[in-house]
């Protein structure tokens, strides 16, 4: 949770490209840059810029005022409108590479309104640019984009894959000032996954890079990565030092966001060691800060260590309060345990209200029975109201939940529908180049030499066709073209057909010669899982018998791929990626998977699919 407000901040220091040395592109970056520095003079120096665009009106010029002019409106919370002057610029055509500075703006505009989905694709967008213009400084730029955003969802291990990949694609340029904010997510993400060693390397990689710059905003952030790293480790009096150290360094150089964070590493690390005086001395200093650093998430985690913290000290009821109110901000999926917290609060609230009316009961002693007996019933009553309370709640956290853990299936199958229609394009594109291109150039090459008056060495022509057949076989195992026109049916049986040979005999059997499986993607993408299943056994099993099975009804398909190969042992591959990746296949179209297999017994595996 403590990491959002560190991932907006690094974020916002990348999307600044670097645009040609050109005298008036320089002017307009200044322009740009006093009217964020001097707001007073705002309009003096916007209309410098503009009168610098104007000057010479070139297609150069305008793309560089959009691109400032975009920036300056995000920097200054026009979100909406720096969405729409990059939107205008984005209809301009542009060479390679040009536009991908554009979408980073956009991916960025959604990263602050949560919008992922659309972030991401923003990015990707950006990468595809990059990767036209072969700009791998770019490209490296994006990823920590992306990294950001699985910090923000939590997801450090994705987090990690991407950051990596933009800390070795910057490797080969001299960018200091990211290469700094990069070895600080890179640091984090790290000390979050368990790599504390790589963590505590790169953390003191920071502090080089930046005391040699003079940098002392790297130097806080070398000192936090070192602090989180230290916490993650439970070295609990590691990170306060470190902390304090971020904190310090932080305050000089005036950099509130670090700082920030530094109090809030301390508020944890302070609750940890059970230091709950400490922890709510910073604490209220963190949630003061707040005014200054606005974010929702860091709030809500310093509200539940405060709570923490007063139940601590035996404050239960300010303890309660400080957790409802972080429930009530950061309205998600909370923990078993943080429940079971919540719970332990209102018990002990609870036992304690009634040990002070226990000590009042026995301060008055000429108490009558009929006054004890009333005084049971209040407490019964507040009981009861306080377990249909804890009951309501219950069901709402439940209810939330359940809500949380459909939208995230909602959102990864969304995903995992984009990247199977991004593959299957891919693939029709490549089978196009083989079909159109290799194919017909080797038809050529063969109509020539059969009609060549020289004489060929021995099985010139015959090789010739084997590698043409290969190729339309590959050519259609890529892009099933008739997998729209025939349906699955046919297309299963036309592939079991073509790669059926004398050592590896498939056999192909089907209920019916239809089936109706909607929408038209799914159809594709059981035939994927088909093909791979049949490929994997021919390259793997060392079988010499497949047999296919589909048997269809109206309301179900069931899907049965038997070899008599040498078998595997499935528990010891259950994670291996090419399985996993069947598996969730699967699991996208509501189905379920089975295997059977053992060493030197073949391998029988069976889909049933719901067409209801």
């Amino acid at each position: 949770m403590r990491i959002f407000a560190l991932i907006l901040f690094l974020n916002f220091l990348v999307i600044s490209p670097i645009f040609g040395q050109k005298e008036d592109s320089l002017k307009m970056a200044e322009a740009f840059t006093k009217a964020l520095s001097s707001p007073q003079e705002k309009e003096v120096y916007l209309e410098q810029a503009l009168e610098l665009k104007n000057k010479r009106n070139t297609a150069y010029l305008n793309e560089v005022y959009a691109y400032w002019n975009a920036r300056y409106l995000f920097y200054t919370g026009q979100l909406d409108e720096a969405e729409r002057v990059v939107v205008e610029q984005l209809k301009v055509d542009a060479a390679p590479g040009k536009k991908a500075k554009f979408h980073n703006i956009l991916g960025t505009v959604n990263t602050l309104r949560r919008d992922y989905k659309k972030a991401i694709s923003r990015y990707e967008e950006a990468v595809n640019d990059y990767e036209s213009a072969d700009n791998q400084k770019g490209i490296a730029l994006v990823k920590l984009n992306i990294a950001n955003i699985f910090f923000s969802l939590s997801d450090f291990e994705t987090a990690y894959k991407y950051i990596h990949e933009s800390h070795v694609g910057l490797q080969p340029f001299n960018d200091t000032v990211n290469k700094v904010n990069v070895l600080g997510i890179l640091s984090i993400s790290e000390a979050k996954t368990g790599r504390y060693k790589d963590a505590t390397k790169h953390a003191k990689r920071i502090l080089e890079l930046s005391n040699k710059q003079d940098n002392k905003n790297g130097v806080a952030l070398a000192y936090l990565s070192l602090g989180e790293t230290a916490l993650s480790e439970e070295e609990y009096e590691e990170a306060i030092r470190f902390y304090s150290q971020t904190d310090s360094v932080a305050t000089i150089v005036r950099n509130a966001n670090l700082a920030h964070l530094a109090h809030v590493g301390m508020l944890s690390t302070y609750v940890s060691l059970k230091n709950y005086a400490k922890a709510k001395e910073v604490g209220e200093k963190a949630l003061n800060e707040l005014n200054m650093v606005s974010n929702k998430t860091t709030e809500y985690v310093i509200r539940r260590n405060l709570a923490e913290a007063y139940a601590g000290i035996g404050e239960y009821k300010k303890a309660f309060q400080f957790q409802y109110a972080a429930d009530s901000i950061y309205k998600v999926t909370s923990s078993m345990k943080n429940k079971e917290y919540i719970n332990e609060l209102l018990i002990r609230h609870d036992t304690q209200r009634k040990e002070s009316q226990l000590k009042i009961e026995q301060n008055e002693n000429l108490i009558k029975e009929e006054r004890l007996k009333q005084q049971g019933w209040i407490v019964f009553t507040l009981v009861l109201v306080l377990l249909i309370a804890i009951l309501v709640f219950v069901g709402y956290r439940r209810n939330q939940r359940s809500k949380m853990k459909q939208m995230k299936a909602e959102q990864e199958n969304e995903l995992m529908h984009a990247l199977i229609d991004g593959e299957e394009k891919e693939r029709e594109r490549i089978a196009n180049e083989l079909h159109d291109g290799l194919a017909s150039d080797l038809t050529g090459i063969k109509m020539v030499l059969s009609q060549t008056s020289q004489e060929l060495p021995d099985g010139v022509l015959n090789a010739l066709s084997r590698v043409h057949e290969q190729t339309r076989r590959i050519s259609h195992n890529l892009s099933p073209l008739n997998l729209e026109k025939l349906g699955l049916v046919s297309a299963l049986r036309n592939f079991v057909q073509e790669n059926s040979t004398e050592q590896t005999e498939i056999h192909f059997y089907a209920s019916k010669d239809q089936v109706n499986i909607q929408p038209v993607q799914h159809a594709t993408l059981v035939y994927r899982v088909c093909q791979e299943l049949i490929q994997n056994a021919i390259k793997h099993a060392e079988c010499s018998v497949i047999d296919v099975q589909l048997m269809i009804s109206e309301e179900a398909l069931t899907i049965n791929i038997e070899d008599n190969g040498r078998g595997f042992d499935v528990a010891s591959k259950r994670d291996s990626f090419g399985l996993m990746n069947i598996r969730k296949q699967v699991e996208l179209l509501n189905g379920e998977l089975s295997i059977d297999s053992r060493p030197q017994n073949g391998t029988v595996v069976f889909i049933s699919l719901s067409l209801a």
